[in-house]
């Protein structure tokens, strides 16, 4: 049987606190996936659109993963990570005031989720990168 070493997580708090924090991100950036996907198809009615929606985020995370990864190898990254971290919560609070405004605009909701999909990949280099000190090395 294979089963996940959890000593990492028992030695450092440090990072217990980043690997809290990158699941609760992961988990807010799925579930709001999820929400303007529904969103898409409530306002057109169409899985076309749905799909569209899929392929117009994809360009942006292809690039931000990209440039991501290259610019975080040659910047601060922790700086790139609150950047990207700030991106996405930008975007996530306009597409919340859209749907609490009632603005049913599904080219609006692909905006925000091509904006979304480039920051959500940037911050994926420098999260992984970073975490390599919180640990001491295995034994």
């Amino acid at each position: 049987m294979i089963l996940a070493d959890i000593r990492p997580l028992r030695v450092s708090a440090d990072y217990r606190r980043l690997w809290f924090g990158f699941t609760v991100s992961q988990l807010g950036q799925q579930m709001t996936t999820i929400a303007v996907a529904i969103q898409v198809y409530a306002l057109t009615r169409s899985n076309f659109a749905v799909g569209l929606l899929g392929l117009v985020v994809l360009g942006p995370m292809v690039v931000g993963g990209l440039y991501g990864g290259a610019i975080a190898d040659v910047m601060d990254r922790k700086l790139l990570a609150i950047a990207a971290s700030s991106g996405l919560a930008a975007t996530s609070l306009l597409l919340a005031i859209q749907a609490y405004a009632d603005w049913r605009s599904s080219a609006s909701s692909m905006r925000w989720s091509r904006c979304r999909g480039s920051s959500s990949r940037s911050t994926t280099p420098p999260g992984t990168r970073c975490s390599r000190g919180y640990c001491p090395p295995s034994t």
